[in-house]
């Protein structure tokens, strides 16, 4: 059995990006915030395709919302690749330069929402 039977190219090609995307989104991280506590996808990063996969059929099915609950490993690659989170926030919480009153979450870390 085919494990790609029935995923049209177009599904396959759109998976392939997110997985390139979201690998090259986490060695940009390793090398340009080495030594800033977070947790990257560390071989997750199939996670990124599979769950948009999911959110674009729930919204195929009617669904108008989805909310994700999750470990912290692989959050930045989700926040960014999956739930829109801009590179540009992303890496001004690195640097220590959003507001606490711009983001929402306890600030225990810097993969909120």
């Amino acid at each position: 059995l085919n494990s790609l039977e029935g995923i049209s190219k177009k599904d396959q090609q759109d998976a392939l990006d997110s997985l390139v995307s979201a690998c090259g989104f986490e060695a940009y991280l390793a090398k340009k915030f080495g030594t800033v506590k977070r947790f990257g996808a560390d071989g997750g990063e199939s996670l990124i395709p599979a769950l948009q996969f999911i959110i674009d059929e729930a919204v195929e099915l009617g669904a108008h919302r989805a909310v994700i609950g999750m470990p912290h490993r692989g959050r930045l690659s989700v926040l960014h690749n999956v739930a829109g989170k801009s590179l540009e926030r992303i890496f001004h919480e690195f640097d220590g330069r959003s507001h606490k009153d711009e983001i929402l979450g306890s600030f225990d870390v810097k993969y909120h929402l």
